[in-house]
């Protein structure tokens, strides 16, 4: 196995290529409007929950592991608290993920598939998208990929300070994305096997993992009886989210197909290759501990949930490729997928429409008049977001509203915001209705609610509605 720190000449011109090309695209997107998900993400990593009174508030109210928010937060209270920043921030751990890749490849298999993993990485049309939507998941990314790296790093050598590492990054990474559990379990039911005294290990990480997230997991255990948190559903079987990971039913088909095909056909070559068959059980153990957990507590398939497999599943479809012993077979099929890949990336879109924010903006900046919001809407933007004085029934609510004062283009408008018991104080005032976005609901047609007048008793008339896609902002006018 060669370990040379870098690739070939070649291939590192063809990897910094396709780096440019994926950045550009990733750029292309970078700036369009956020959905639902994402003022629930940016809420929640506010860097005003480092203080201990919001911290509690964010450990009972948030169904994702709090830890991500936290190392968020900390990251907007360096280099600035806006959703822009926290896209860019996906970006980085996106590209630590590559990084580990990298090296995880490198240290535990041959050279050869390096580079065609690293370019369907690059190339992968889900790994893509997360990576430009401010979402914890190229963050779970992150730490399965370090997970995994630590656990390789002590299978090779163990020592005690490679267990060290590995069982603390282990424990932060669990922390962090609760969907590695079958993963982990896996890693510890091998060394177990190995060695009959790792189950001391094993219950001490336990004991460490529950003491320190003992009362989010009271939380997730009590939201698993109101919630569903994805579907159950014929199509998942057919196609195991492989469509969307390579972002084409064709290609994920194919992808599905040709690992199952090779599989059969070199089970024994496999079987002999201890570290591809410890990936083989990590993706399968996931899928498994899915189906499982959505037939006996709550559903919770889709596919953004199993992102974190999506490097395992190309490590293990380009071994697998390399195993082919025809030459010819083998760079057909890899120069195909890459062409495949590149085709997808040219004609790259986004699975959904995104709230149109920049047209909300123009509304705004030519509409100079002051933005009537709820009261406590008008608390918590004007008191330093400090959730201790903010109702939890409220927090909902309140993602529109502390994306849109975030957002860099809406900080440079500097609004002014009224509270709509002082609305009596102005003549004319403006507000903002979420019209039927496209993400966050069906229903076709206008939200009655944004045309008709909310203020005619306090004698009020819309004189103007400016209409986005997704928003209506009614002008409203005292009456003589």
């Amino acid at each position: 196995m060669k370990e040379s720190f870098f690739l070939y000449k070649k291939e590192k011109f063809i990897l910094i290529f396709v780096f440019i090309l994926v950045t550009a695209t990733k750029l292309k997107f970078f700036y369009v409007g956020y959905w639902f998900d994402e003022w629930h993400t940016f809420f929640y990593s506010n860097p005003y929950f480092l203080k201990l009174e919001n911290l509690n508030k964010l450990i009972n109210n948030s169904a994702a592991p709090p830890l991500f928010f936290l190392i968020t937060s900390l990251l907007h209270k360096l280099f600035g608290y806006s959703p822009e920043a926290g896209r860019f921030f996906s970006m980085f751990f996106d590209f630590l993920s590559l990084v580990i890749l990298y090296f995880l490849v490198n240290k535990n298999f041959f050279q050869k598939v390096n580079f065609f993993i690293l370019l369907f990485f690059f190339l992968n049309y889900s790994l893509i998208l997360y990576s430009i939507e401010l979402r914890f998941y190229s963050f779970y990314v992150f730490v399965t990929l370090g997970n995994v790296y630590l656990f390789f790093n002590y299978f090779n050598n163990q020592s005690n300070i490679n267990f060290a590492k590995y069982f603390f990054f282990s424990l932060f990474a669990l922390s962090s994305n609760y969907f590695l559990i079958p993963i982990i379990l896996i890693q510890f039911l091998y060394f177990f096997l190995k060695k009959k005294k790792f189950i001391y290990k094993v219950l001490l990480f336990l004991y460490l993992f529950v003491g320190l997230n003992f009362t989010h997991l009271t939380t997730v255990n009590e939201l698993n009886s109101q919630n569903v948190w994805g579907d159950l559903d014929i199509s998942f079987f057919l196609g195991y989210y492989f469509n969307i990971f390579f972002g084409s039913k064709l290609l994920g088909g194919l992808v599905l197909v040709l690992m199952a095909v090779i599989f059969a056909i070199n089970f024994k070559k496999i079987k002999s290759n201890e570290k591809l068959v410890l990936l083989i059980f990590f993706i399968l153990s996931t899928y498994l501990f899915f189906i499982v957990y959505s037939f006996i507590l709550t559903p919770v398939l889709r596919p953004r949930y199993f992102l974190h497999l999506v490097p395992l599943i190309l490590c293990v479809m380009v071994i697998m490729i390399f195993m082919i012993n025809s030459i010819n077979i083998r760079n057909s099929i890899l120069a195909f997928f890459t062409l495949f890949h590149v085709i997808l990336l040219i004609f790259f879109s986004l699975p959904f429409l995104k709230p149109d924010t920049n047209k909300l903006a123009d509304i705004l900046e030519s509409e100079k008049f002051p933005l009537a919001v709820e009261d406590f809407e008008y608390t918590y933007i004007n008191k330093n977001n400090n959730l201790s004085e903010i109702d939890h029934g409220n927090y909902q609510n309140l993602y529109f509203i502390n994306h849109l004062v975030n957002l860099e283009r809406f900080k440079n408008l500097d609004l002014n915001f009224i509270s709509k018991k002082k609305i009596n104080e102005y003549k004319i005032f403006l507000e903002i209705c979420q019209n039927n976005p496209d993400y966050h609901t069906k229903i076709p047609g206008d939200d009655l609610n944004c045309l008709k007048n909310n203020y005619y008793k306090f004698g009020y008339k819309i004189i103007k509605q400016l209409r986005t896609r997704d928003f209506i902002v009614n002008k409203y006018q005292k009456i003589s």
